[in-house]
């Protein structure tokens, strides 16, 4: 027995190195090795046993890019400005989910699938010419699929709750997914942890949610937002650890499909799979382009570039841009409690947006 756990025990430590040698960073190796032994067991492949030993030694070994060794966080301009830029219009783009959402007037199942099918079919040129530069791998399609999941718990969570409580408490509650993002990225990734940066743009979603709750009292639509929360912060994770190897538009286009395939079939077994009406159809082609396309799968690219709890901080300005919105399209006029929570919000993710960028994971194209 006492064999039996210590190998189970081997294989376990093989693995966490296998998937710390996949993002290559430093740092995560490091925070390894104070944990466990500092060599990697024999069944650890032997890419895993070079990345360990590049992190380690003063020089890389022989063959070994060193432009990846030991390389320090970056503040320079560059590819991280311009991921900067790029979060910040994906951010303005989903913003506007809610609305489209709202005009669709269309149930959850059926928002889902036509948006999410629209969205893949959009992205199948870039698919295309990313498949050209680097074959996926049947791993890759799997993580895809994960995420998919993932998203689908989300959307379908979240679009619901918007039939069930305001758009201002459901947006605010979907984000929530920093409480999670940013202590499993800080173990799991070696990322760092913006607490005040966090802090101040919750500390804005609870002055707007305070409010929001006094007025709706919705406790079903509010339960599935939070849904919607915890599942979006799985997907942003899975998001980070896929962009070591993929591109964003097939790692993209896997999960949406994904999305649509499952809540074609969960309509289906519900008895709820209909054809959409002419203005479902255009408002999904519009979540389709601009807030999937523009928003979440640029926001799978910027993963590639930030810090995962950057990115879910950034996201955080969804509700008070989202209440613009909804005032100046839907007329309907934003609180007091939403006015001051946007004021502590904004705030946060401009500090947040000055981070440092951790190390540069695997070359990938996208």
């Amino acid at each position: 027995m006492a064999a039996a756990a210590n190998a189970a025990a081997t294989q376990t430590i093989a693995a966490l190195y296998e998937a710390k040698a996949v993002l290559g960073m430093r740092s995560t190796v490091s925070s390894l090795a104070r944990v466990f032994p500092p060599d990697p067991p024999a069944c650890c492949s032997a890419v895993t046993r070079t990345w360990h030993t590049a992190a380690f030694s003063p020089k890389p070994p022989t063959g070994f890019p060193s432009a990846i060794h030991n390389r320090p966080v970056s503040t320079a301009a560059g590819p991280h400005s311009t991921a900067r830029v790029a979060l910040v219009l994906a951010v303005f783009a989903v913003s506007f989910s809610a609305i489209f959402i709202r005009l669709a007037d269309g149930d959850a199942f059926t928002i889902a699938w036509v948006r999410l099918g629209m969205a893949a079919v959009l992205l199948i040129p870039l698919v295309i010419r990313e498949a050209r530069a680097r074959p996926p791998l049947r791993h890759d399609v799997a993580v895809g699929v994960l995420a998919g999941v993932l998203l689908t718990i989300h959307f379908l969570t979240w679009t619901a709750a918007l039939s069930h409580t305001s758009i201002a408490s459901a947006v605010l509650l979907v984000s929530l997914h920093p409480l999670l993002v940013v202590p499993v990225g800080r173990r799991l990734l070696g990322e760092p942890m913006p607490l005040m940066e966090m802090a101040l743009a919750l500390g804005g979603t609870v002055v707007t949610c305070v409010g929001d709750f006094r007025l709706s009292g919705a406790i079903g639509g509010d339960l599935l937002a939070l849904a919607g929360a915890g599942s979006f912060a799985g997907y942003l994770l899975v998001g980070r650890l896929a962009r070591a190897r993929q591109g964003a538009a097939g790692y993209s286009a896997v999960a949406y499909a994904t999305v649509a395939t499952l809540t074609i079939i969960l309509a289906t077994l519900d008895s709820r799979l209909h054809s959409p009406s002419f203005r479902t159809v255009l408002a999904c082609l519009a979540l389709a382009a601009v807030c999937t396309v523009g928003g979440h799968t640029v926001l799978n690219w910027v993963l590639r570039h930030l810090a995962t709890a950057t990115v879910s901080v950034a996201l955080l300005g969804e509700p008070p841009i989202t209440a613009l919105l909804a005032w100046a399209i839907l007329l309907q006029v934003p609180s007091a409690t939403t006015v001051a929570g946007g004021l502590l919000i904004l705030p946060g993710i401009a500090l947040a947006l000055r981070e440092p960028t951790p190390p540069a994971m695997l070359d990938a194209p996208g």
